[in-house]
């Protein structure tokens, strides 16, 4: 498997709760625009759906769809990511699927 690392900033984020749990938390959907940088370059926009625990942390997952250059191959490409929100700060990991790659 191939790897790569790097780094995204934050553009704009828009968040909307879309189910109220009993918890007094929920599930939202937030849609994101990104800029990276390192083995990635380019802009991307992302749709993560979330589900916040009562304790503040959540889970998420999502799909970006990102323009820009991979590995010295530039065009437009999606990537899934899935991770883990612990109240401060959040982790994941961003992968390609099978059909998901460069165009």
């Amino acid at each position: 498997m191939t790897t790569a690392s790097g780094e995204f900033q934050v553009a704009a984020w828009k968040e909307e709760t879309y189910e109220e749990l009993d918890t007094g938390r929920g599930l939202t959907q937030a849609d994101v625009s990104l800029g990276f940088s390192g083995a990635i370059e380019g802009d991307g926009a992302v749709r993560w759906l979330m589900a916040y625990r009562a304790d503040g942390t959540a889970s998420f997952v999502g799909l970006a769809r990102i323009t820009g250059a991979l590995d010295g191959r530039s065009g437009t490409f999606v990537l899934q990511n899935t991770g883990e929100f612990d109240g401060t700060a959040a982790r994941g990991q961003w992968f390609g699927g099978r059909g998901l790659g460069h165009r």
